[in-house]
């Protein structure tokens, strides 16, 4: 057997694992979707992402499950966390496989328009409480 064929059929496993293919189906699936991380399709697609994506991994250390997860694309991740009014926006180069993270906090009103009306609420009345503006 060919020395060339020998090298491509030992690194098959490592570029067809199932994880790794299970999460570019779903990232196909949910480009441009916004799911919550509460439902069995939310919580299975962080945990792949988090397997797949060692930033990923080290934001949810950080700051724990987000609510809600917007796939722009097959690069580029929102991680929502309403209770801290915080966006974690994943954007990985194409030849990377961990992404750079940026935290925005207060949300931006740019990503308001990927969350449902009870997040945008209570994102809304957390930011004019009056504890909120005696603590900034």
């Amino acid at each position: 057997m060919a020395a060339w064929l020998r090298v491509i059929l030992a690194l098959v496993p490592l570029l067809t694992s199932c994880s790794s293919l299970s999460l570019g189906w779903q990232m196909g699936r949910n480009e441009g979707r916004t799911i919550s991380t509460v439902t069995d399709e939310g919580a299975e697609y962080l945990r792949l992402l988090c397997k797949f994506d060692g930033t990923a991994r080290d934001v949810q250390a950080e700051y724990g499950d987000p609510a809600y997860i917007t796939v722009h694309d097959t690069r580029v991740h929102y991680f929502y966390y309403i209770d801290r009014d915080t966006v974690v926006v994943l954007e990985r180069g194409l030849a990377s496989q961990n992404s750079a993270a940026t935290a925005h906090s207060p949300i931006p009103d740019e990503f308001m328009s990927h969350l449902g009306l009870v997040s945008r609420t209570k994102i809304e009345a957390n930011r004019s409480s009056p504890a909120r503006s005696a603590s900034e």
